[in-house]
């Protein structure tokens, strides 16, 4: 009897995960929806390749939502080898792994007080 009710509360588990975390396309960045569906996270960028100066938005509008961006995932702008200066707003809180990792011609970073993690080699090689 017990092992209906586990596999039942596992298919449950399963689908509430997977329907969290939505993510979408914005101004050349792609966003996952995090934190009871108000804050986003930047997961990657798309078509910011060639950008020299990039400037992170506070907020973005979405479906006709809004949300706070508050962190930087892993590796999104690793070795972007032409941005040259970067400007986070106060709303980040977390920047991950290797965000600015290989970013030779990186030579400023506008990094608010209200980040309070940073994941390892967030500018590792780079800052020239």
């Amino acid at each position: 009897m017990k092992k209906p009710i586990i596999y039942f509360f596992c298919i449950i588990n399963f689908f509430t995960v997977q329907s969290w975390g939505q993510n979408f396309d914005l101004d050349g960045f792609r966003f996952s929806i995090i934190k009871s569906n108000t804050e986003v996270s930047i997961i990657r960028c798309i078509g910011l390749f060639d950008e020299s100066r990039i400037v992170i938005p506070s907020s973005v509008s979405y479906n006709g939502k809004s949300y706070s961006v508050t962190q930087i995932g892993n590796n999104v702008f690793y070795e972007f080898t032409n941005l040259t200066s970067v400007t986070i707003p106060n709303t980040v809180t977390y920047i991950g792994n290797n965000v600015f990792g290989g970013c030779t011609a990186l030579t400023s970073i506008v990094i608010p007080n209200s980040v309070t993690t940073f994941g390892n080699g967030v500018v590792k090689n780079c800052l020239t």
